[in-house]
């Protein structure tokens, strides 16, 4: 009755890290029950649906105070191990999904820690699949609040990728359209669409969740185009993330042709 008790409030009131805490009010409103037996006579209750009313409301009244106290504070230090391994028994995968998104960086992070540094420990006493769907939801958590903070200062790396898949793509349709005899009504226009500004306006995007406006120059476009032309990718000497990296920032560009000693001009 007292552990189920704990568990459910605890979870309830999105306090993962104090199960102890609130075992110990627990067993405050046992204690308080067993000296008021005659309470449950006076208002016609069981005794044990006296206790258990007592308990949580022992449990509920010490959970709103750390609540309180928790939002006072602003943001408290790290959990313990000790605070996290009893929440890793207290609650289920589906509860932790729940629970972590409500989670601040500090605690994400020190509890994703915790996760990979004990993995093969923390998967035989609790299952391998459960601690698997903590550790993705943790993730997915820390980039959840890295975006949060950082969302403003994100560059779409893949524009320097698109510049040229898109003049590619037009450039293959306008091969399919053209005539027998070699001309084609269309291909004009798909050239058009090829071009750096039309291209730079098809770029263009708008981040709605913080209404932030992304223009790119048919300027940027064309140096992302000549770039790519002087350094491919199969010659680039590195993963695909950072050779775009590479090609959108004009200086990353020009340090990586003087480690190479300006193979590429």
């Amino acid at each position: 009755m007292l552990t189920q008790a704990v568990r459910e409030l605890a979870f309830e009131l999105r306090l993962p890290w104090k199960v102890e805490q609130l075992f110990e009010a627990g067993k405050q409103g046992i204690r308080a029950a067993l000296d008021n037996n005659s309470d449950s006579r006076a208002l016609g209750l069981p005794p044990e649906q006296l206790l258990n009313a007592r308990i949580r409301q022992e449990i509920g009244m010490a959970g709103r105070t750390m609540q309180a106290q928790a939002a006072a504070d602003g943001e408290t230090g790290p959990p313990s191990e000790q605070e996290m391994e009893n929440a890793l028994e207290a609650f289920d995968a589906e509860q932790w999904k729940v629970l972590i998104e409500c989670l601040g960086q500090v605690d994400v992070e020190t509890l994703r820690s915790h996760l990979q540094q004990n993995t093969d420990n923390l998967k035989q006493r609790f299952g391998a699949r459960k601690i698997k769907r903590l550790e993705a939801f943790t993730i997915m958590r820390d980039i959840e609040l890295w975006l949060k903070d950082n969302r403003s200062k994100l560059v779409p790396t893949s524009d320097a990728y698109w510049a040229v898949g898109l003049a590619d793509a037009y450039r293959l349709e306008s091969i399919k359209r053209v005539n027998p005899d070699g001309r084609s009504s269309k291909a004009k226009s798909l050239a058009e669409l090829a071009g750096d500004r039309a291209t730079a306006r098809h770029l263009k995007k708008h981040d709605k969740i913080i209404d932030r406006e992304m223009s790119v120059s048919p300027y940027k476009v064309k140096q992302w185009r000549q770039r790519q032309r002087a350094l491919p990718f199969e010659d680039f000497d590195g993963d695909f993330l950072t050779y775009l990296v590479t090609i959108y920032y004009p200086e990353a560009y020009k340090s990586y042709l003087r480690s190479k000693g300006s193979k590429y001009k």
